[in-house]
């Protein structure tokens, strides 16, 4: 007998690769389309729509503007009622806050199944209580940290782990360009290479990365990469910030590379990658820099700590500046065995956190929703 598929509406306010977007990507990619039937809808024009159809899903683009828009709230909902009806959904899967916004109280109305995504730290944010008080059935977050914070916010509902992971055929698998991206950049082969990643935002801390390095590089053969810049529009003033702080010290060794495509062959040319936010969420940067082998410095709270056992397959710090300088020190003076570390942190990825083990995780926490 065929086995029914179970068919899903995802909801995505956005429509270009943020750190939420390209989980849902990866998961969807790595779907089992035996089981599920996915149709996506953006809220938005843009590279997702097009990405998506190109991995055979049916896709759709309905503009939502502003919420405080009653006449579009309520446009936007009714076209989602529709759709689900006509494509006969059994679960509405709204990828952030936002989204639940308008798919829980469409799922609602059509008497179906509902979820969301909560990709980030639950704060006092109006948004975060707003979709937290329309009805689900459940709430899936990346670690244990959101899980507990999201609990708070929903004390009467499901709120499921659902670990994030890294597609090991693009990190970790490339052939090493350690050489040919030292020498493009004009970095000597035997320099040891820091390397921040992630969007340039105040909360993930680059500067106090910036500040840490500048103290330890006075004299050293040594160069840190800023990987990332600002998206979505957000404080788009903050890089000409972190350029001005890097000019106050080792500037020259500071290369600001912007977002780049193909960041994993960019870390097989780093020997650390440096992370700094002091309440992550999880820590996709931090898997992915595990997976290409490399000695990850993180935060030792928040989604850092379910990943790195400290000093086993990747080092955590305090969050203090001082902390960090005495760990990039011991690094630039070779205390610190970063072959060996790199090693034990591709085994984690490997054991814990790839996107099949993200894919298969989703299907789960989905299928205990539907029985």
């Amino acid at each position: 007998m065929k086995q029914l598929l179970t068919n899903l509406l995802v909801l995505s306010p956005v429509a270009e690769r943020g750190g939420a977007e390209r989980v849902m990507v990866d998961t969807l990619k790595y779907l089992n389309r035996n089981k599920f039937s996915a149709k996506l809808v953006f809220f938005e024009h843009g590279s997702l729509v097009e990405e998506m159809s190109r991995l055979g899903y049916d896709t759709e683009v309905i503009p939502a503007d502003r919420l405080r828009d009653l006449g579009t709230y309520i446009r936007v909902v009714s076209k989602i009622r529709k759709l689900i009806r006509n494509d006969q959904i059994d679960i509405v899967i709204s990828w952030m806050p936002k989204a639940h916004l308008y798919g829980g109280i469409a799922a609602l109305l059509e008497k179906k199944k509902s979820v969301w995504w909560q990709h980030m730290i639950p704060k006092n944010h109006w948004m975060d209580k707003l979709a937290s008080r329309i009805p689900a059935h459940g709430v899936l977050c990346p670690s244990k940290v959101t899980k507990h914070f999201q609990e708070k916010l929903t004390p009467n509902r499901r709120v499921l782990l659902n670990n994030l992971g890294v597609d090991l055929q693009q990190f970790g698998c490339s052939t090493n360009k350690t050489k040919s991206f030292r020498e493009k950049m004009g970095i000597p082969e035997d320099s040891v290479v820091f390397a921040f990643v992630g969007r340039l935002q105040r909360w993930k801390r680059p500067d106090v990365v910036i500040k840490a390095f500048n103290q330890v590089a006075k004299g050293k053969n040594t160069y840190l990469l800023i990987i990332g810049g600002t998206l979505f529009g957000l404080e788009q003033d903050y890089e000409d910030e972190l350029k001005e702080l890097a000019a106050t010290g080792e500037n020259s060794k500071i290369i600001f590379m912007g977002h780049q495509k193909d960041v994993g062959a960019i870390l097989e040319a780093a020997d650390t990658v440096v992370h700094a936010s002091l309440m992550e969420p999880f820590g996709m940067v931090i898997i992915e820099s595990m997976a290409v082998g490399k000695t990850v410095i993180a935060v030792g709270q928040g989604g850092p700590v379910e990943i790195i056992t400290n000093g086993n397959d990747g080092l955590l710090y305090d969050g203090s500046e001082s902390q960090l300088v005495q760990l990039m020190d011991k690094v630039l003076n070779g205390r610190v065995s970063l072959a060996e570390i790199g090693i034990r942190a591709r085994q984690t990825v490997e054991k814990k956190f790839t996107v099949a083990h993200m894919a298969e995780n989703f299907e789960n926490n989905l299928a205990s929703l539907i029985n």
